[in-house]
């Protein structure tokens, strides 16, 4: 006998029913038997692909009843799949992102294989999503490796392709008959491992070689992401160079004057899912580093002046076809890797969705925050290194935008650290109540990625902003009740804000802040109609909003008494006349 599963999914082979004729004693006796000797007879079903559910009802003499269900999937189809990238027959070693398509509605596994012509390289599991994946290899350098992608379904169904590639060296040398002291030597291995160095020598040399080797084994890959010294949260671009030289000590500051080393990265390095877009958990553009990894197996992060022997640092971005890449001026060498932060929703992406892209100003709503984009008036995006133990200044001057600083002191070498401001129409669609007293304006600020702007990271953090005398004087506004509040822990919070100065037509403000998220900018209603700009500022209202001006060298105005001058005056000659009878 055979016990019923409670559910059979995708059968593809055996897509019929068939039930024989039943007879005999017990459920031990002939197979096909039922006890009590009860003859039946089905005819054959023929299943097309879909599903089904079966259910048997069985009824004995006595009206006893009892039924079994099984629901049942028939696929007899195939999977479809597709290798997309690379495309032709040979590629770079450093190239090593594999994408492809693999479709069917009951997938079970999909995976990639990598050989050569004697072993296998890698198995990769892939992740399908929206019938694409993405898979970084480790390819053998110079010679053919064969990507074999298989795809099987949950009826057992299965389909592969395969490409073959002839896959470049993985080690550029390059060798120079002679070099001279101060004489900058430029080896370009773009086009091989997508990496380029230039080299000042401190002495000369006769055969000197440049030994540039690129390596994007996974092991190294994860030693790099799981590094202590790897504080940011930045992950392995899968760029990586190890760089050496034979005929003089490349580890000797007195044979090396400097090395600027340059790793180039394409779009499809930061567009992981090929869809065209550079998104939200993908690399950003803006936080790319270069780390170097020490003889003690350590990586440390690289920036102008940190380490001490690092002279300078510095990008180009991706512009048209033309690769991107990031450098640094050194006086070490050894293995150097390129890295990212990951994009998040509160950092700008460069979809097509009118986000900004590479830093700067732009005006119009995009929404990459999570606000709602009708309700984005104006964004601002400045971004500024960050350093420990260093002031952080960010200085906005798009118009319209009422934010003119954010200042912090950084507590850890960060990197560059995006700082976007949108000005909002209506209250923050991200809070579940309105800001109380009279809103001025509504805005989010976001430093960095979500989480970061911590007290871990930063410290004293302060927003500066300006307030319209026009909408102090039309809306009868206490100058003194203007005030900045942040929304945290579900509540509008006031902050400590203080005035700072006032220009013709505008005041200035300065709030201390725990945090950014979204804010808002209001102040109390004065009941009498009478408005205070400000009690240096010669500007008053009346009751029906029309601004007087007084003459600022006015004595009764400074002293708020009249003919105080001539009083002073009396009083001083009284004063010398008593001094004069007491001699």
């Amino acid at each position: 006998t055979q016990k019923v599963p409670a559910g059979i999914s995708c059968l593809s082979e055996k897509n019929t029913l068939t039930q024989k004729g039943l007879s005999g004693e017990s459920a031990n006796s002939s197979p096909g038997s039922v006890p009590g000797g009860i003859l039946a007879s089905w005819n054959t079903i023929v299943l097309t692909d879909g599903s089904y559910m079966i259910r048997l009802t069985v009824l004995d003499n006595v009206s006893n009843i009892n039924t079994a269900t099984v629901n049942v999937t028939i696929d007899n189809i195939l999977p479809i799949v597709n290798i997309t990238e690379p495309v032709k027959n040979t590629t770079r070693f450093v190239d090593n992102i594999v994408r492809g398509t693999v479709i069917d509605e009951n997938l079970q596994s999909a995976k990639l294989i990598v050989s050569n012509d004697t072993h296998t390289l890698g198995s990769y599991d892939l992740a399908i999503s929206n019938n694409m994946f993405t898979q970084r290899v480790e390819y053998s350098p110079d010679q053919n490796n064969i990507l074999n992608l298989i795809a099987t379904d949950k009826a057992g169904n299965s389909n592969n392709t395969s490409i073959t590639v002839m896959v470049g060296n993985n080690t550029f040398v390059r060798t120079e008959p002679k070099i001279n002291k101060s004489e900058t030597v430029t080896v370009n291995a773009i086009g091989e491992i997508g990496a380029q160095i230039e080299f000042t020598s401190n002495v000369y040399r006769t055969n000197v070689s440049f030994i540039l080797t690129a390596i994007t084994n996974k092991t190294t890959m994860d030693e790099l992401n799981s590094s202590a010294f790897n504080e940011s949260g930045e992950k392995a671009l899968g760029k990586m160079v190890e760089i050496s030289v034979e005929g003089l000590n490349a580890s000797n500051v007195s044979e090396v004057e400097s090395v600027i080393v340059k790793i180039y990265y394409n779009t499809s390095d930061l567009d992981l899912d090929g869809d065209g877009i550079i998104e939200t958990g993908e690399p950003d553009e803006d936080n790319l580093f270069i780390y170097w990894n020490s003889i003690s197996g350590n990586w440390t992060k690289l920036q102008k002046n940190n380490p001490d022997w690092v002279i300078d640092s510095g990008q180009t971005k991706i512009s048209g076809s033309d690769p991107g890449y990031v450098w640094v001026k050194v006086r070490h060498l050894s293995m150097f890797a390129l890295t990212a932060l990951p994009l998040t929703p509160g950092e700008d992406t460069n979809g097509n969705d009118g986000s900004i892209s590479g830093g700067g100003s732009s005006s119009g709503g995009t929404g990459a925050s999570g606000e709602a984009r009708e309700n984005i008036l104006i964004t601002e995006t400045e971004r500024e290194y960050v350093y420990n133990g260093v002031e952080v200044c960010y200085s906005y001057d798009l118009e319209g935008n009422i934010i003119k600083y954010i200042n912090f002191k950084g507590l850890i070498n960060a990197g560059r650290i995006g700082a976007k401001v949108e000005i909002l129409n209506n209250t923050s669609t991200l809070v579940d109540t309105t800001p109380p007293n009279k809103v001025y304006k509504n805005l989010n600020i976001f430093i960095g990625n979500s989480g970061w702007a911590t007290s871990s990271n930063i410290a004293n953090p302060t927003i500066s902003f300006t307030v319209e005398k026009s909408w102090i004087t039309d809306e009868k506004i206490d100058k003194s009740s203007i005030k900045m509040y942040r929304y945290s822990s579900g509540k509008w919070n006031e902050l400590s804000t203080s005035y700072v100065t006032e220009e013709a037509d505008c005041l200035h403000f300065k709030s201390e802040t725990p945090g950014f998220s979204p804010f808002a900018i209001a102040g109390e209603q004065v009941s009498t109609g009478k408005t205070d700009t400000d009690e240096d500022s010669g500007v008053t209202s009346t009751e029906d909003g029309d601004n007087d001006t007084t003459d600022p060298t006015s004595s009764d105005e400074k002293t708020g008494l009249p003919g105080f001058c001539v009083l002073t005056s009396l009083l001083a000659i009284l004063m010398a006349i008593r001094m004069l009878r007491k001699k």
